[in-house]
């Protein structure tokens, strides 16, 4: 049986909690790692660390090595969530073959390691680790398939985050330790952020269609383009496939990854779109997982900054096209549909539906169209959706496999048939230009509501308050003085909350 705590003031050199939770409430107290001696140290075997007090409610000391460390040990999987994102100086991961998942943002001064090398994992989830000043990320295994690492599953949203300054010009500095090095003349201005995530980047221009599962974002805080500059990304085994792995080259993407037409080719003897036929080649080295774009004084390297990831451009291409794919409630039950602009060899689709992203159930099935040009809108019914939050993902099967490509993954909260908690958020366009409208339908109404934007660095740059009636919502936002970038945005009202969406300003 679990137990659960409740700290309102701690003072240890060592706690360990078996099935157990640590939790943090509101209250005068602080957890504090400031004591001399011995180095403190909080362990937490396969136990959960909640912060509902506030950022400052857990006190990790300075950055450093002798700070305070919290070791997560354990057989079974370890949640770090709580209503308060908490900064750790030293957390360190010894998992035996589970993982820390991510339940709510956090911060590493000093150091987020993993101890063991194998299946020892931080799953971000739809969150992010931020490092600071003087932090790095250590104990990733990325040439073995099984290889303890950060990562998050493909459509989930889960970053770590590094500001930097680079104003000599960066010299090849892995950043934080998070896996990309980058060269540049000249000075970016007072703050570089460098965001790694890893969700697959779709395109037209990729052979396979996708990307590997990583990607970096690099935002200089002042020179964007007219960089002569390099970049050499290293990459997880697990993050590879369906890639060949010798023949990786670099993708570029102007708009972040919210279109999938944009993807610039760098390193396949020319840049796709820019000095086409210079010459320009990427290096892979498959015993150390990564790829090289040189730059050295006077040479020609990549121009600009934006989105880069790797991808093999001698992939067969995804056998289908998709340009959307929806789930809304409607009186009980689920609507689902999804289009397609093209397929080869398509045999047939099929949606399954899950409450935790474990565990699926067969909703329902549509033969494809085999080989098509043209779009096609399919649609079927769910119309047995669990309480709460169903989350629906659609698989796609050609004639001549016997294993799925999972196509894409959305979710929607509605009530079971009979009953009346029934809730919705949609959302167009997306991209958007000047308006992007936002459609709710809430049951009972929901006061004092909250509209949260948030830029790629995960800074919010734009709140609304809401009243939600009962029924149908409609909230109309003019962006046409905003950025062109991706941006992500959530509703909530204190009690509940949508999942966290993604859009992009592209213009």
């Amino acid at each position: 049986m679990k137990k659960f705590f409740t700290l309102l003031s701690f003072l240890c050199y060592s706690i360990t909690w078996s099935q157990a939770y640590l939790v943090l409430n509101d209250g005068s107290g602080t957890l504090r790692f400031r004591m001399t001696g011995t180095n403190p140290y909080l362990v937490l075997n396969n136990a959960h660390f909640i912060n509902n007090a506030s950022t400052a409610a857990f006190d990790p000391g300075s950055a450093s090595a002798s700070s305070g460390i919290v070791l997560v040990t354990g057989n079974s999987n370890t949640d770090i969530g709580g209503s308060a994102s908490t900064s750790f100086s030293n957390l360190h991961i010894n998992k035996s073959s589970a993982e820390v998942r991510l339940q709510q943002n956090i911060t590493a001064t000093y150091r987020a390691s993993l101890i063991g090398s194998s299946n020892n994992n931080v799953n971000l989830d739809d969150y992010q680790l931020t490092l600071g000043s003087n932090a790095i990320i250590t104990g990733e295994n990325i040439t073995s398939l099984t290889g303890s690492r950060f990562y998050c599953n493909d459509d989930k949203l889960g970053t770590i985050r590094k500001d930097t300054s680079f104003t000599a010009g960066p010299t090849g500095q892995n950043v934080g330790n998070m896996g990309v090095r980058i060269w540049a003349a000249g000075n970016l201005g007072p703050t570089t952020t460098i965001i790694r995530g890893h969700d697959r980047q779709l395109s037209t221009v990729m052979g396979a269609g996708t990307s590997i599962g990583r990607y970096f974002d690099i935002i200089p805080g002042g020179v964007w383009n007219g960089i002569n500059g390099g970049i050499q990304m290293f990459y997880h085994e697990a993050e590879l496939a369906p890639q060949s792995e010798g023949n990786l080259v670099f993708y570029r993407s102007p708009s972040y990854g919210a279109v999938t037409n944009d993807w610039q080719e760098y390193g396949f003897g020319s840049y796709a779109g820019f000095y086409a036929g210079l010459g320009i080649w990427a290096t892979n080295d498959v015993s150390n997982n990564y790829v090289d774009l040189n730059y050295s004084s006077g040479s020609l390297g990549f121009h600009a900054f934006s989105r880069w990831t790797v991808s093999d451009p001698f992939t067969d291409p995804l056998p289908v096209t998709l340009t959307n794919f929806t789930a809304l409630c409607q009186d009980g039950e689920v609507a689902i549909s999804w289009s397609t602009a093209s397929e080869i060899n398509s045999k047939e689709f099929v949606v399954q539906r899950s409450t935790d992203l474990l565990h699926w159930t067969f909703v329902g099935s549509k033969p494809g169209a085999g080989n098509s040009n043209q779009p096609i809108t399919y649609s079927l019914t769910d119309p047995r959706p669990e309480p709460g939050t169903n989350y629906y993902r659609l698989l796609q099967y050609d004639f001549n496999q016997n294993e799925p490509s999972q196509l894409s993954t959305v979710s929607t909260a509605c009530g079971g048939v009979g009953t009346e908690n029934l809730e919705n958020l949609s959302f167009y366009p997306n991209p958007a230009t000047d308006y992007l409208t936002l459609e709710i339908t809430v049951p009972n109404g929901w006061n004092n509501s909250i509209l949260q934007v948030m830029d790629v660095t995960g800074k919010q740059v734009f709140s609304k308050n809401l009243n939600l009636k009962e029924g149908f919502n409609q909230i109309i936002l003019d962006v046409s003085t905003w950025a062109p970038a991706p941006y992500t945005f959530k509703v909530s009202n204190g009690l509940r909350s949508f999942p966290v969406q993604k859009f992009v300003i592209h213009r």
